[in-house]
């Protein structure tokens, strides 16, 4: 969330390894996302990978989950959105507490959500694409990304205005 550079350091910047979806407050990813704009330079490309909830949720272990924390969160009055979700491993063990819903939460982006933060941070969007996308050759405009095969993460190229 807050990037020990100077602004505008470097040409290229990776938020790999969902790093952005395990900050688990909406501010905290914010954040972490304008601290990129701030670190990149005029030009430059940024790559984030973001856990993706909508192949997620196309699975039936996924529709069970999502449907399973509905519940749980409409009888304890939790006020939590369903994109926030606990760790299902905590420590490479099984976290029996996601039964109860208990934090840590991560967050599982809908393409909306995922498109409304990146700008809200003031980055631009170049290309989109999941893992399917990837191993088939490459980025796609974000308004291509309707119908296709989604699989896996979701990969967002971006960058600043020049």
């Amino acid at each position: 969330e807050k990037l020990p550079y100077a602004d505008e350091q470097f040409d290229q910047c990776l938020y790999l390894q969902q790093i952005v979806s395990l900050i688990e407050w909406k501010d905290g990813r914010l954040s972490a996302l304008m601290e990129l704009k701030r670190v990149l330079k005029k030009g430059g490309v940024a790559y984030l990978s973001l856990l993706f909830r909508g192949p997620r949720e196309k699975t039936p272990a996924g529709f069970l989950l999502k449907s399973y924390l509905a519940l749980v969160r409409i009888f304890v009055h939790r006020n939590v959105p369903l994109s926030m979700q606990p760790l299902l491993k905590l420590g490479g063990r099984p976290n029996w507490m996601f039964v109860c819903d208990a934090r840590p939460y991560v967050c599982w982006y809908s393409f909306q959500e995922a498109v409304e933060d990146i700008q809200k941070a003031g980055l631009v969007i170049q290309g989109v694409a999941t893992d399917h996308q990837l191993e088939e050759g490459g980025w796609l405009k974000p308004e291509a990304l309707d119908g296709k095969v989604l699989k896996g993460f979701l990969y967002i190229k971006c960058g600043k205005d020049k």
